[in-house]
């Protein structure tokens, strides 16, 4: 008899020994383990990832385009070239008749080119729209920047999430091995029947392989974590926060509101269309004879040879700078482009068509997608009251049984589904919270903003405490209290 209850203590301790909880004993002695929190795998994400240098290198680009199209439509195309004749450097085989020059001649030339003085602001809406699209491609630099910044923290929250589902599992674990080993004690002391220690046993490995599905997953957003922040690959992290559950604050319809003027779907479509607009203003000005103004600013060049050298300046209306006037038009009658360019005028009417018509359609997803995040938020907020009643009442439940199979009150099955339905509660628990955050993070990329007013998705990494800071921190109310009331 003493025996017996020998052993069964030994199993608790060991029990307790090996699936401590402490963080430490979860990573292999090989791992690259490191410390994070949300806020640092923000910043370092969006200075380290890969993507941002991308980002940085073509904003650089965009700036070269731009200050290029500025100088294209404000100042002359100014060319200064260099040409000389061929000049003999050896001689491989004397032909009767057959001279190269040994002495070379020479020009340099200056060319100042013309400049349009005014050609019915044809070049002036092309300069706009080249205006336009680069500054827009600037913004959606940025907006890609917040994107990366949501996108770190709905990894970061999955990773949160899978370490304390693994965490769940790895405690059902802990109790189908001590309730399993249990039975093994008992039964090889004929106190119980094969059937309860087989199903211990059954139960122990089905444990076992639900506890190793969560550490493969918890693996995989290590992984995807360390690849957007860029760090080495198989770094594992040390996590001491959890996720805060907040209800959201901002109703659909300011959502709405914000989203015509902060979506990056609608605003492209807006400059789109007003590029479209500019194009078919193009197309038609283009296809009537209308004069252009222009100044020819002439040639300077210099040419010298062995014996000479010369000096010429060369205009259209020599030897004056003068501003002249030319007209040019053509019009196709048969293929390409149709009877007087009637096609190139359709086209343009089309394509304006098309972007006010996607300006409608992207209103409309971002709209439709708005609504769709925004009930599933609020379904899943309704979820959280039923799951948060459910998880105390299972937690007392699976307590009460324990204790209960303990002393041989209640029968392994009564045992089998309180562990189980207390874990799956707190499994469900655990993914509906993370899937709140990441339908309201979806409603802010959609809305076009990288917060809501009032809210912030930082704030809602609040700090894990240890056994050790809960104790200090009750014994720091308890003292409050008792100074509160002297």
């Amino acid at each position: 008899m003493n025996y017996f209850y020998y052993s069964i203590f030994l199993i608790i301790f060991i029990s307790n020994k090996v699936f401590s909880t402490d963080i430490i004993n979860r990573f292999d002695i090989d791992d690259n383990i490191k410390p994070i929190s949300l806020s640092s795998a923000i910043q370092q994400g969006l200075y380290k990832n890969d993507d941002v240098k991308t980002r940085e290198f073509q904003d650089q680009l965009y700036d070269i385009q731009k200050i290029d199209l500025k100088d294209g439509f404000w100042l002359p195309q100014v060319t200064l070239s260099f040409s000389s004749t061929v000049q003999r450097l050896t001689e491989f085989r004397d032909v009767l008749g057959a001279e190269t020059p040994t002495a070379p001649s020479a020009i340099t030339q200056l060319d100042l080119g013309d400049y349009t003085v005014f050609n019915w602001g044809k070049d002036y809406l092309a300069y706009l729209n080249g205006l336009q699209t680069i500054k827009r491609n600037k913004q959606v630099l940025k907006e890609e920047q917040r994107k990366l910044k949501h996108k770190l923290i709905t990894k970061y929250f999955k990773l949160v999430t899978k370490k304390e589902v693994e965490t769940i599992y790895r405690n059902q674990l802990k109790h189908a091995s001590f309730i399993y080993r249990l039975n093994r004690e008992k039964a090889s002391a004929n106190k119980l029947d094969k059937q309860a220690y087989y199903q211990a046993r059954s139960e122990f490995l089905r444990a076992q392989s639900k506890y190793y599905e969560s550490v493969r997953k918890l693996d995989d957003a290590h992984h995807e974590l360390a690849y957007l922040i860029n760090d080495p690959p198989g770094t594992k992290y040390v996590i001491r926060e959890k996720l805060k559950y907040e209800k959201i604050k901002t109703n659909l319809e300011e959502m709405v509101s914000l989203s015509l003027g902060h979506s990056s779907e609608i605003i492209s479509s807006h400059v789109n269309n007003e590029i479209a607009e500019r194009n078919y203003e193009i197309a038609r000005r283009s296809n009537w004879a209308l004069p252009e103004f222009t100044i020819d600013f002439g040639i300077q060049q210099l040419s010298w040879t062995p014996s000479s050298f010369g000096q010429t300046y060369t205009t259209d209306t020599p030897p004056h700078i003068d501003l002249v006037v030319k007209l040019e038009a053509s019009w196709k009658l048969l293929g390409r482009d149709g009877f007087i360019n009637h096609r190139i005028i359709d086209r343009a009417i089309l394509n304006k068509g098309l972007t006010q018509h996607n300006i409608i359609r992207q209103k409309h997803l971002v709209e439709s997608k708005l609504h769709q995040h925004f009930n599933v938020v609020k379904n899943l907020e309704k979820q959280m009251i039923t799951l948060e009643a459910r998880s105390e009442n299972t937690r007392k439940t699976y307590d009460t049984i324990l204790d209960k199979y303990t002393k041989d009150k209640n029968l392994f099955l009564d045992f089998l589904h309180a562990l189980r339905d207390y874990t799956d509660t707190e499994v469900t628990l655990a993914e509906v919270m993370n899937s709140h955050l990441f339908n309201k993070v979806e409603l802010a990329k959609y809305t076009g903003v990288a917060d809501f007013g009032g809210s912030h998705f930082e704030d809602l990494a609040m700090k894990f405490l240890t056994l050790e800071e809960r104790i200090i921190e009750e014994e720091n109310q308890k003292s409050k209290k008792k100074e509160a009331k002297q």
